[in-house]
């Protein structure tokens, strides 16, 4: 299957699931949660786990991990691209994000770090989130059953969003600088980094 990340111009709604979802797309977590055992699989119909998330920078006082790395020294093609009206950026599964490659909006950065980090920085080049895996020659995929996933040395999940078993969910960059994983207009997972 081809990889395919489609901009749009329509508005975009915060990550706030509908009534009757589970309230974990909702509530900020944090930490790096244990990979599911489904994180290999590309399909199957399983529950989600509750424990889904990655880290806010700097939201040391709510439990997450806070960096003060300094984000002057951005390359350009790690940064949000400047200028325009908002617009969001669907991803369609299966994607994969490689050391070194952004997926960009003019709000968002998504970027697969060398080092092995997936980060999200917003318009100053500055970290806003991260999934805390900093193992070099990780790769992000998104997977068709909707989870996100950090992978190294060839399969072995790192870092998972807890999203399998939604087979046609998108991954959203967002307006509102959130990253989100949605399933119809259920939001899944968010990175909570939402102005």
């Amino acid at each position: 299957m081809s990889p395919s990340a489609t901009p749009t111009s329509k508005p975009s709604a915060h990550a706030t699931p509908t009534p009757g979802a589970s309230k974990s797309a909702a509530s900020k977590t944090s930490g790096k949660p244990s990979p599911s055992a489904h994180a290999a699989h590309k399909g199957g119909s399983s529950s989600k786990t509750a424990s889904k998330g990655g880290s806010s920078v700097g939201a040391a006082s709510k439990g997450g991990s806070s960096s003060k790395s300094a984000h002057k020294g951005v390359p350009a093609s790690e940064k949000p691209t400047s200028g325009g009206n908002p617009y969001t950026l669907e991803v369609h599964a299966t994607y994969d994000i490689n050391p070194g490659k952004t997926l960009r909006t003019n709000r968002l950065a998504l970027t697969m770090q060398k080092g092995g980090n997936l980060v999200l920085r917003d318009t100053t080049g500055k970290i806003v989130w991260s999934t805390g895996t900093h193992q070099a020659g990780a790769y992000a995929e998104f997977q068709t059953d909707g989870n996100l996933v950090v992978y190294v040395n060839g399969r072995h999940a790192v870092w998972a969003s807890g999203t399998y078993g939604h087979n046609g969910a998108t991954l959203v960059l967002q307006t509102d600088y959130n990253l989100v994983i949605y399933d119809g207009h259920n939001a899944l997972w968010a990175s909570h980094t939402n102005r």
